[in-house]
């Protein structure tokens, strides 16, 4: 029996996906040339759909096989979770048919002797009614949602069991991808202008933001779309990620410092904001980030200047250079997982709280640059209050001298004064935490 590219395809991702903790969204993007159009959206619906049922799939595993499914080689446990993941959860193929191709890919991953294994696990497994066993309510959360149950108590703590399970629901939705013009754009003569323009508002899958000015939502990406995407005219970014962007733009009207750029989506959003009035300097830790950044800027033509440094140690500039300074915080992405659903099988606790000692290191090292009217604002894509309200409420312990403000958020939902959250489940974004902090007048 033949094995389908989509699904050969998708196995290849998974398994970079695991060994070398590759994220989806990257892989994906990276990974799909030569793939005809069908296949490539199936393997990109296989891919994500295994990561979001992962645990639930694993579970399903773990029933009807002799051992548990951490004990299974993981080459063959992808094989198997791709294959339930067409009989449960899509309609297309049939079981004989899936089960057929998973066998086929066994042998063709030099597994053979597993091939038998395989067969007998999927067709008892290919009988699963949905019922699931839980002995409380937010395990069932955790299992049905496939986020781990330390995860699923996290939330529920902060946000109530409802919430919770909302923003559960929420993460494994597939999102709207959002986009926006760039500088490049704006260099194009009147007549190519509205000719873009005029192709995306007569696409009847592309809506404007109703929050975020100079956003746009595609159901899907099309290819017309996707080529504009490469010659730098329009750049894929999601609303909110947008939004952090739009305030500090608003906010500044000279020198901006963002501290942890790449791959620089909001550094060339605020070189847009306010062209030639002022210049922004993108830090980045990593070189090839560095390089990647640049790249970035240089292909939507964003007059943005990269310098490779160390946040969390002293930076190479004066004190007070800086009008606006944005602490885009490395974090740990739970705000993201609808878009990157393997985050939630790599964060833990331990890694909340070595962030949370980063993002206030870099948070008050960014301080130390700001002038006297400047505005410092701090950003993660994290649900995590220990990232978030905790770090900034440590920050103003150590630097009495600043104050939180409101510039103007705009927003009323997940909002207190001087802060803005965006959530999955609540505005169809991904979650963002803003906060922006002044010297005291």
């Amino acid at each position: 029996m033949k094995i389908s590219r989509a699904r050969r395809h998708a196995y290849s991702i998974l398994l970079r996906i695991e060994r070398d903790r590759a994220y989806s969204s990257e892989v994906l993007a990276a990974n799909s040339d030569g793939l005809a159009k069908k296949d490539r959206a199936l393997s990109h619906k296989l891919s994500l759909g295994v990561l979001r049922k992962q645990m639930l799939l694993d579970h399903v595993v773990s029933l009807y096989s002799r051992k548990p499914a951490n004990k299974i080689d993981i080459e063959i446990l992808i094989v198997l979770r791709i294959a339930l993941y067409q009989i449960h959860f899509l309609d297309r193929i049939p079981d004989f048919s899936a089960i057929n191709e998973a066998v086929e890919m066994t042998r063709h991953i030099r597994k053979k002797s597993a091939a038998g294994f395989v067969n007998a696990v999927l067709r008892k497994a290919s009988k699963w009614n949905g019922d699931i066993e839980a002995a409380s309510d937010v395990e069932r959360i955790s299992l049905e949602s496939s986020h781990p149950l330390w995860l699923v108590k996290r939330w529920c703590s902060q946000f109530g069991i409802d919430r919770a399970a909302s923003i559960c629901r929420s993460n494994n939705k597939e999102p709207n991808s959002a986009f926006r013009l760039t500088s490049a754009f704006d260099a194009l003569n009147e007549t190519a202008k509205n000719v873009i323009k005029k192709r995306i508002e007569g696409d009847p899958r592309i809506e404007k933001s109703k929050t975020v000015d100079g956003a746009f939502v595609a159901a899907r990406i099309e290819d017309w779309l996707r080529d504009l995407s490469e010659k730098g005219l329009v750049y894929f970014q999601d609303e909110a990620s947008q939004e952090v962007a739009g305030i500090v733009a608003k906010t500044s009207k000279g020198s901006v410092l963002d501290l942890c750029a790449a791959p620089g989506s909001k550094a060339t959003l605020i070189a847009r904001g306010f062209a030639d009035a002022g210049f922004v300097v993108a830090g980045e830790y990593h070189l090839h980030r560095a390089k990647a950044l640049k790249q970035n800027a240089l292909v939507q033509q964003a007059r943005v200047f990269p310098v490779c440094l160390d946040g969390t140690r002293p930076l190479p500039f004066n004190v007070g250079t800086f009008d606006t300074i944005l602490v885009d915080a490395p974090c740990s992405g739970t705000g993201t997982i609808r878009r990157n659903p393997e985050i939630r099988y790599r964060v833990s606790e331990a890694v909340l709280n070595e962030l949370h000692t980063k993002q206030l290191r870099l948070l008050f090292n960014a301080s130390k640059l700001l002038n006297d009217r400047g505005v410092l604002i701090y950003s993660t894509c994290s649900l995590e209050s220990i990232e978030n309200e905790d770090v900034i409420e440590e920050f103003l312990q150590m630097q009495a001298s600043f104050e939180v403000f409101d510039p103007g958020f705009g927003r009323s939902a997940g909002t207190e004064l001087g802060t803005l959250r965006t959530f999955p489940d609540l505005n169809d974004t991904d979650g963002f935490f803003v906060s922006s902090l002044r010297l005291r007048g």
